[in-house]
């Protein structure tokens, strides 16, 4: 009796939408072909299978059980996201946990100071409450006037925005020189400079009214051994004009959703996962496929794909519009681009047919091995750090 048991359990977890590594399956498999000669394998593997069905994790050499990260998406209405980015009335909870105006205004003096602006005074400050983040906007006069906005609860610099660049006579600086001025004014803004590394410096165009000028830009990431989290970050925006360097805008964004889960998927088991999933989505032949560790955040890509969910149909002006929406989870991943070979005249009726059948890029949890998202992948312009 115990034996039909085991293998019913068994039987149940390969028939689950849960995702097993492939290294488990295989061992399930041993143990069915040599279940009469070893019967207690059988029974181990059962009573991990009954631990996975139950905790809705996945199990592990060891039998260590992890939680299942992945979550159906939540559907939500156009204007539920709308009110989002609302100005809402402060609670008198968020209220007693806000640092004061004074503190605000201080805080954005002393930024301003640090970075080489001086004989400046408050003109006004404002509390905000939009997208979830309470925040004091400070308008800034003087020589030069800025707004500087600062975290309601942290008093954390959220960023800045020069309000009298005219762009007129700027000179031209090397790549060296750009990047010193860079390192220089993160530092000067004291924000563990430590965890933060220079990922990218480069002369970009701009245009002001009719004017077009270049400016030059550069991104700061937050770096986890070899990986950088391209949703913490730092820009700052500048150029050089009568001998002095101009900050245009400086804009922080702090990812507090990153979990740092461990790598327990290898290479192989990743690439074979993703794999699997797209040969269900795509019937173009398979050309290459390669992938690196990285950081990204749990989106609605492949759940879209494999529901026939196409965003090209989503009416953003109809608030009763149903969009997909995931928690907000950044996790360690395996990006596995898939690339396919290309037909001449290849042509598809919409655009949800392009993505299942073409290149993407799937997000395998390094720890659990569940597909938690993905994207399109192209080839020039793929670059997720600063798209």
């Amino acid at each position: 009796m115990l034996e039909k048991s085991s293998d019913e359990k068994i039987k149940q977890i390969l028939k689950s939408e849960i995702n097993i590594p492939d290294g488990y399956i295989d061992a399930i498999n041993t143990a069915f072909s040599k279940k009469k000669k070893n019967n207690y394998f059988v029974k181990v593997l059962a009573a991990t299978c009954s631990g996975i069905i139950l905790t809705g994790g996945i199990a592990f050499a060891g039998y260590t059980i992890y939680e299942r990260i992945w979550k159906e998406p939540e559907r939500v209405s156009n204007s539920d996201v709308e009110q989002l980015l609302e100005d809402k009335e402060i609670s008198k909870e968020d209220e007693n946990m806000l640092i004061s105006n004074e503190e605000a205004e201080e805080k954005a003096l002393s930024i301003l100071n640090n970075l080489g602006y001086k004989e400046l005074k408050v003109e006004n400050i404002e509390t905000k409450n939009t997208n979830n983040m309470i925040y004091f906007n400070i308008k800034v006069i003087g020589d030069n006037n800025f707004i500087v906005s600062i975290d309601g609860k942290t008093g954390n610099l959220i960023g800045l925005q020069n309000l009298n660049n005219n762009y007129e006579n700027i000179e031209q600086i090397s790549e060296d020189e750009a990047r010193e001025f860079s390192v220089y004014t993160s530092k000067s803004l004291n924000l563990n400079n430590e965890d933060y590394e220079l990922k990218y410096c480069k002369e970009e165009n701009g245009s002001f009214s009719e004017k077009q000028y270049k400016v030059w830009v550069s991104n700061f990431n937050r770096k986890y051994d070899d990986r950088y989290n391209p949703y913490d970050s730092m820009q700052i925006q500048f150029y050089k004009e009568n001998n002095k360097f101009q900050v245009i805008s400086i804009t922080i964004n702090r990812d507090y959703s990153f979990e740092n889960n461990e790598i327990k998927i290898n290479k192989e088991e990743a690439e074979k996962i993703a794999l699997e999933k797209e040969k269900q989505l795509s019937q173009t032949e398979i050309e290459d496929i390669a992938s690196e560790l990285g950081i990204r955040k749990m989106n609605t890509y492949i759940y879209r794909l494999e529901n026939n969910i196409d965003i090209a149909n989503i009416d953003e002006s109809n608030n009763d519009t149903v969009i997909y929406k995931t928690e907000n989870i950044t996790r360690n991943v395996w990006i596995v681009t898939i690339k396919h070979k290309k037909k001449e005249n290849m042509t598809f009726d919409t655009n949800l047919e392009y993505s299942k059948q073409m290149d993407k890029e799937y997000y395998v949890d390094a720890a659990t091995g569940e597909i938690i998202g993905g994207e399109d992948y192209f080839e020039e312009s793929n670059n997720a750090l600063y798209n």
